[in-house]
């Protein structure tokens, strides 16, 4: 197996690990892991009944398969929808099979450019104090939790998922973002025992702007968790031909650095023979972290900062107008359907 790994957006990227996770499984099925990266085997993928947003719009040629179609929020055309306009509600259904207790959820959902662009906006407004505000974070403790707790209640990059039960909303579980330029589709196993009758009814709310939204199934078979297997760089080449393999082999902090767009390397793998009748299904899995390219300087603007946290959905508000300002900036024209 052949990899090229590239630096795509104004970052750092730091990898410290970089291996495949490979799965041969009988031809129908399907192969998904988890947000703790366990990997599941799906026998049979039922598809929604029905995906509607708040005004019962049919939202389900999106989410009736994993295609690269993405439903996403329309953004604020004018400051008047931006005063009203902060989520989405999206109501996903399914039939209960009778004595069913259990549903692997399968979802497709991740972050939208714009999502991401917010993350280096909001750092902006921190100015010459940015530096001093990273290595606070870094300690973890009460900034630390502000920002778990701020971006949690916000639902910027995490969604919570409720389900209908006994007519009242019920948190099941959180729903993790990827992408932006891919999102992943990744399983949610969810108790349904306290949900009676033969509908299930789940609900998300994403912010304005920050979700996308491609693929939704359930499975109602027992877990099957599959035999896996890990294959490690047989060949790593950076872009000035340097051997980088050491650096990507082992979890030790040892990162391999590209720090603009120019950078990029070549991984390779060797592959083992397919095992006879059976599909395969590899997986990328790496470890490491990212700083992004943001001028440091200016002085903070601690009002907004403070805004963010005080008021619920003003982050989305905030979004909402600088959307309004690139557009303005770039001549760009709004859609009004």
């Amino acid at each position: 197996y052949k990899l090229l790994i590239t630096n795509e957006v104004d970052e750092t990227q730091n990898i410290d690990k970089l291996k495949l996770i490979y799965i041969d499984h009988n031809k129908g099925e399907s192969v998904y892991p988890d947000i703790h990266n366990n990997i599941y085997l799906i026998n049979k993928e039922t598809l929604p009944t029905a995906v509607t947003d708040k005004n019962g719009k049919d939202l389900m040629p999106f989410f009736k398969s994993d295609d690269g179609v993405y439903w996403k929020s329309k953004m604020a055309n004018n400051a008047v929808e931006i005063k009203d306009k902060t989520r989405e509600e999206i109501f996903i259904s399914f039939i209960k099979p009778k004595g069913s207790d259990k549903c692997n959820l399968i979802i497709n959902a991740g972050t939208t450019l714009w999502g991401s662009n917010m993350i280096k906006e909001m750092l902006l407004l921190y100015g010459s104090s940015l530096d001093d505000y990273y290595q606070r974070i870094n300690k973890g403790g009460d900034d630390y939790n502000a920002m778990m707790s701020f971006l949690q209640k916000e639902e910027l990059f995490q969604l919570k998922l409720y389900a209908k039960v006994e007519g009242e909303w019920k948190y099941k579980t959180t729903v993790n973002g990827g992408g932006p330029f891919k999102s992943e589709t990744r399983v949610y196993p969810i108790d349904i025992s306290d949900i009676k009758g033969d509908t299930i009814m789940f609900k998300v709310e994403p912010p304005e702007g920050f979700w996308t939204f491609d693929y939704a199934a359930a499975d109602f078979s027992p877990i099957v968790h599959p035999k896996s297997y890990t294959l490690n760089t047989s060949k790593a080449v950076d872009n000035n031909s340097k051997n980088i393999e050491s650096a990507l082999t082992s979890e030790d902090k040892d990162y391999y650095s590209m720090p603009d767009t120019s950078n990029y390397f070549y991984a390779e793998f060797n592959a083992p023979l397919l095992t006879p009748r059976k599909e395969r299904t590899v997986f990328a899995s790496t470890t490491g972290w990212y700083e992004i390219h943001i001028p440091k300087r200016g002085n903070p603007n601690w009002t907004q900062l403070l805004k963010f946290v005080t008021e619920p959905g003003s982050i989305i508000k905030y979004s909402n107008s600088k959307y309004i300002e690139w557009i303005n900036k770039n001549n760009l024209s709004l859609s009004t359907k």
